[in-house]
């Protein structure tokens, strides 16, 4: 059969989505999971209660999805050891009843660029979509700018009705034509590359879903909102995502941010009108050979200590970077250097080039304060841990597993420590260096 990566398809796809072994962590009311955040009648681990999960009210997260705290198995790790340790499978740390700061990114994060005519053609896009709404959709879609809580706590790689706590308005509950004007949007403000793996990752979980009626899985459960006016003079945000992906676009006036970037997919692998597709094997392709090139000392050297079941900053971790560790960029070979920068541009750009040239310029001119480790595993078929750590940039990778049939699948993000949701976070533990 024959296999394509990046076919030309049209479009139609966390709190944590935690898919280890259930038994290890108590999933209460998942059971084991057979896709992300799926229940299974024949496979609940015992112990596990009934029922469905809901929305924590203002809280970002499934109630009693777990344990207060349990981001991974009991003993997984070495206290202090920089691997999931808080916030548990249905979200992190942050809190989601504190408005939040800051409202604006500080002096000299945004680097220079020249995004203008980028930005309008993305406002012009919005500004269609909003023209297909009622006066009630425009109010659910829209937002304040400087509500941080809100734009932290409304996604998720959860799929709905696994997390009921996402923004906007429904692509299942909206026409044709106003589903059509949604993703466009999305669709300006993305490279070729980076629409296509949306619109793979769409798919992907269409193959997960029962039909147009699952109110779970398929493309009819990803949502769209604004924060702010779309507007070429003053910041204002997009927000698109889902299962397994979570876009937020920030742009206008002095405004540039392609963080936190979400990029998941479940099953790896599906044929979609015959021909193989594997959404992200090209980026996985990359990101493992960066260790698996190296010889023993140096698979070693960048090794982290304990076993990583999920993201580190993952949906709702958006501060408390850990202490940097691993192997030093510059110590890489000239190979391993490159795929470093292809792991890089893999995520940022996906976005159109005027929004994401200068922030891959930005983080290259950090190369040699930034390192790359792993953990866990280096199988690209088996449980793995890979991260990418810079001043600005933060990159992880798990493949997380499934007892049932989709099996491995992968969690990734990409973050801007200074950044993310345009405003960045306030996190003291990151760098404040903008490389400018």
């Amino acid at each position: 059969m024959p296999t394509s990566r990046i076919p030309a398809l049209s479009a139609g796809r966390r709190t944590r989505c935690q898919v280890m072994a259930a038994s290890a962590v108590g999933l209460i009311g998942l059971g084991l999971v057979t896709a992300c955040g799926s229940s299974s009648d024949t496979d609940a681990s015992d112990g596990s209660s009934s029922g469905s999960v809901s929305a924590t009210a203002g809280s970002g997260m499934p109630s009693g999805a777990m344990p207060s705290g349990s981001g991974m198995p009991s003993g997984a790790a070495p206290s202090g050891s920089g691997a999931p340790s808080g916030g548990g499978v249905g979200g992190g740390d942050t809190d989601c009843s504190d408005a939040g700061t800051p409202t604006a990114a500080a002096s000299g994060a945004v680097p220079e660029n020249d995004d203008a005519d980028e930005v309008a053609s993305v406002v012009k896009s919005a500004n269609a979509f909003l023209d297909t709404l009622s006066s009630s959709e425009k109010s659910s879609v829209s937002n304040d700018y400087t509500d941080l809580a809100t734009k932290e706590c409304t996604w998720s790689n959860f799929p709905d009705g696994l997390f009921n706590g996402r923004n906007g308005l429904r692509m299942g509950d909206l026409t044709n034509a106003q589903v059509k004007a949604a993703k466009k949007v999305v669709e300006t403000a993305m490279s070729s590359a980076g629409y296509t793996y949306v619109t793979e990752q769409l798919n992907a979980d269409d193959q997960l879903s029962s039909g147009d009626d699952d109110t779970t899985y398929g493309q009819q459960n990803y949502h769209i909102a604004f924060y702010g006016d779309p507007s070429t003079d003053s910041a204002w945000s997009l927000q698109f995502g889902g299962h397994h992906l979570g876009i937020m676009v920030s742009i206008g006036g002095d405004t540039l941010s392609l963080s936190p970037y979400f990029k998941g997919t479940q099953p790896v692998s599906y044929t979609y009108e015959g021909k193989t597709v594997e959404a992200m094997g090209d980026l996985s392709d990359d990101f493992f050979s960066i260790f698996t090139s190296m010889d023993d000392d140096a698979q070693s050297a960048a090794e982290l200590d304990g076993e990583y079941t999920d993201l580190v900053m993952g949906p709702q971790n958006d501060t408390g970077y850990p202490d940097t560790e691993g192997t030093a960029y510059g110590d890489l070979t000239t190979a391993e250097q490159k795929l470093v920068k292809s792991v890089i541009e893999g995520y940022v750009a996906d976005y159109a080039g005027a929004l994401s040239d200068p922030l891959v310029s930005l983080y290259e001119s950090q190369l040699d304060d930034t390192y790359v480790a792993w953990a866990t595993g280096l199988d690209t078929d088996d449980n793995a841990y890979l991260r990418i750590d810079g001043p600005r940039l933060w990159i992880e990778w798990v493949n997380t597993d499934n007892p049932g049939e989709s099996g491995i699948h992968y969690h990734t993000i990409y973050r801007d420590k200074e950044l993310d949701y345009g405003t960045g976070t306030g996190d003291s533990s990151s760098s404040s260096s903008s490389g400018s």
